[in-house]
Order: C-alpha cells, then sequence, then structure tokens
C-alpha cells in the first residue's frame, strides 16, 4: 500500500479565525500507473488532533479515467452495476417457475470492491495504532462510499469510537452489507451524516432501503447547463449546495422535522427500556437523556435559523436587484421622454446630487430586510453559545469521569 507517513501540521483558514484540523500521520495513494500506489485506488490522508484525541480520515472521490482509471473501472462501475444487478444476474428461486439447480445456484449477495475493502482496513489500522483517540469520518461521492462501508465493517468497540461521520453526495452501498454490517450500520443515527442533493443523479439508493447513519437532504438549486456532463458535474460537486454566511449547508424542511422527530423517539425508547419494571433512572443516565435532548434540540434550532437566514439573504438580494432595475428603467424612461436634452450619464450625476442615487435607493429599499438579518444573526449566536456551553459543561463531566464515558459511548450505539 502506497503512504506517506512524515507528519505535517494542516491548519484550514476560516472566516473568523483559524482552525487547527491536525497533524497529517499517513497518506494513501491511488493513483493510476503510478508503482507502489494502492492497487484500489484508494485515495485517503488522516490526521491526527492532540489536543481533542481525535483521528480524522479524509476519504477522497473518484479520479482518473472514467473508462480505465482504478477508481472508476474497479469500483464505481462494479458497484453500479451489482446495485442494479443484486442478484448477480442469476435466476431467482421461484420466478417463472424455474427452481434452483446446479447450473442457476441461489442468487450471492453482491461483494465490496477492493478500494471499500481498503478503506476499512485503514480505518481499522488506525483505530488499533492509537487506542486513546476518537474517530471522525469524511468523504465525497466515491470517499463516502468508502467512509460508509468502513463504518459499517467496525467491530462493537471501535464503533463506539466513532465521534462523528460527514459524507457527501454518495451512492447508498447498504446493498452490499451482511445482516451484521447491516446492523452496525443501523446504530450509528446522527452520529453519521450522509448529505444528498435530491436533484443529484449519482447518490442512487438514498431513500430505497436502510442507510449507514442517517440522511440529510440539503435545500438545493437546479444547476442547469447546456452540456449534460457540465450539469452533472456541477450538481454533483456541491454547485446546487445553498450555503449560510457562516458557511453551514440549509437542510431541507422536511430533512429537519424528519430528523428532529427521529432523535426524540430515540430518547423517549430509552428512557422507557431504562424505567420498565419500575425501575429508576441513574444519575448518569439522567444525565445522558438530559442532554442528548438539549443536542437534539439545539440542532434542529440551528438548521431551522440556517434556513432562516438563508431565506432572509436571497430576499434582499432579490429586493436589492428589483431596485437596482426600477432605477435604471425610471433613468432610462426620464432620458427617454422628458429630459432630451440631457445624456443618460447627466441625468445620473443630478439625481445622484440630488440624493437619489442607485446605491442609496437600494439601501432604502433592503434596510429592514438588513435589520432583520442582524437581528435573526444575534439570536443564532446566542442559541449556538448556548449549545457551547452545555457541551463544554458535559465535557468536563466526561473529562473527570472514565465511567461515564464509557457509558456514554455504549449508550450512544443503542
Amino acid at each position: 500500500m502506497g503512504t506517506r507517513s512524515q507528519p505535517n501540521d494542516i491548519t484550514i483558514k476560516g472566516t473568523h479565525k483559524d482552525q487547527y484540523i491536525g497533524t497529517v500521520v499517513k497518506v494513501v495513494r491511488g493513483r493510476d500507473n503510478v508503482k507502489g500506489d494502492d492497487p484500489s485506488g484508494l485515495d485517503a490522508v488522516v490526521l491526527k488532533d492532540d489536543r481533542t484525541k481525535t483521528l480524522r480520515i479524509i476519504y477522497q472521490g473518484s479520479q482518473g479515467s472514467w473508462i480505465t482509471g482504478k477508481d472508476w473501472a474497479d469500483n464505481d462501475w462494479p458497484l453500479f452495476y451489482s446495485f442494479l444487478n443484486p442478484t448477480g444476474g442469476q435466476q431467482m428461486k421461484g420466478v417463472g417457475g424455474v427452481e434452483p439447480s446446479p447450473k442457476f445456484p441461489p442468487p450471492q449477495r453482491p461483494r465490496p470492491t477492493p478500494q471499500l475493502v481498503a478503506a476499512a482496513r485503514l480505518a481499522k489500522r488506525v483505530l488499533r495504532q492509537y487506542p486513546q483517540y476518537r474517530l471522525e469520518m469524511y468523504g465525497h461521492s466515491l470517499g463516502s462510499m468508502d467512509g460508509q462501508y468502513a463504518l459499517a465493517a467496525l467491530n462493537k468497540e471501535e464503533a463506539a469510537r466513532v465521534r462523528g461521520a460527514w459524507l457527501y453526495e454518495g451512492p447508498n452501498i447498504s446493498f452490499l452489507l451482511n445482516k451484521k454490517e447491516r446492523n452496525r450500520a443501523s446504530r450509528y443515527g446522527d452520529r453519521v451524516r450522509q448529505y444528498v442533493d435530491s436533484k443529484d443523479v449519482v447518490p442512487f439508493g438514498a431513500s430505497r432501503m436502510g442507510m449507514v447513519g442517517k440522511i440529510y437532504h440539503v435545500d438545493s438549486r437546479f444547476q442547469w447547463r447546456i452540456d449534460p456532463f457540465k450539469h452533472i458535474s456541477d450538481q454533483h460537486m456541491w454547485g446546487g449546495y445553498k450555503w449560510t454566511n457562516d458557511g453551514s449547508v440549509v437542510m431541507e424542511q422536511k430533512t429537519i422535522d424528519s430528523i428532529y422527530q427521529q432523535s426524540m423517539d430515540r430518547v423517549s425508547r430509552l428512557h422507557s427500556r431504562w424505567t420498565k419494571t419500575g425501575k429508576h433512572l441513574t444519575s448518569s443516565q439522567t444525565i445522558y437523556l438530559d442532554y442528548q435532548q438539549v443536542v437534539v434540540i439545539v440542532r434542529a434550532c440551528d438548521e431551522q435559523m440556517d434556513r432562516f437566514e438563508y431565506e432572509l439573504k436571497a430576499t434582499r438580494e432579490r429586493w436589492a436587484q428589483s431596485a437596482e432595475d426600477l432605477w435604471n428603467r425610471t433613468i432610462s424612461d426620464i432620458a427617454n421622454l422628458s429630459a432630451l436634452h440631457l445624456s443618460h450619464g447627466d441625468i445620473v450625476d443630478i439625481a445622484t446630487q440630488e440624493g437619489y442615487s442607485k446605491q442609496r435607493y437600494i439601501k432604502q429599499t433592503t434596510e429592514s430586510l438588513v435589520a432583520c438579518q442582524h437581528q435573526a444573526s444575534a439570536i443564532h449566536k446566542r442559541m449556538s453559545s448556548t449549545g457551547e456551553r452545555i457541551n463544554r459543561g458535559v465535557n468536563r463531566l466526561l473529562e473527570k469521569d472514565k465511567r461515564l464515558v464509557a457509558q456514554f459511548r455504549h449508550w450512544d450505539t443503542l
């Protein structure tokens, strides 16, 4: 396997402050026709954040030739074919009156491709290498499939160390999983988030079967292009995503509502499970359930505010454009109908001198929305601050109580 292990600090420069995400401890390359690179085509980087005791694996999506590249020829196309032909083209029992025979054995479950297996091995290897660290995963497209399979292939103890995963625009690989892997995949809950644009044709199967973690439908715009391949590429590469000013992704309303209800139902099920036969909650169980409820509520409010702030921003932009168009039409009408002796530029200068510039008119038109944006942003920040304070408080408890840490990790898998 082609790897590079020399450490290298990586810092992502954010809008407000630099955000350190870790030191590179392993790089896996899977380039085509490069001796020593991973034969499966796997491309990934592993980062280690000593401050938070977190490992971060980032799986790269497809690259190279659509026909001969390892990512495509050995992974994408075989997976797509397996999805369309889950029985491998073999005759199903009882279909058309044909029973299984030596020529038509019972259908076999599709098998994961070499790259998915390599992705799972990488995750297991780094967890063994750093036993005191928790794990995060990130991936897009084929990288999402790598992450999905790697998560499903973890055992119970390894899965308990998964802090979270954020996977984007990847086809659903649940059809590849055996019973044990499906069970593991279903227990991650919203620790594993699969973001899907319903206008993107690539993440097929997203609503057809079980998922690894939970699916989040992003609110998106249709990226129309005359060239169909350009359209597919732009839509797939986050081109239709709606972003807030702080870089958050805007979710569809139905996703916000659905995830909130599912998460609260889980809290209710745990409460019922722990109090059946007249039992009382332990102090640890009470802390866990209270914390989970707060997390669910704060997250739903945060996502709802993202939608609201985006709509305010979009409305302000529409109003500004309408104001600019109206101002331009008004100047043109004056020039063409009542001030024929003046040039267009002369009329603009006069309007500006009299306090009716285009910029001032746009500002006056949108100032009420600007005020709403400031108020919404302030409310959003206060909500986020509340959630952060609660997280810090719970983390301080966990730092002092290793037994509570083990309980939380176990309960996260229920």
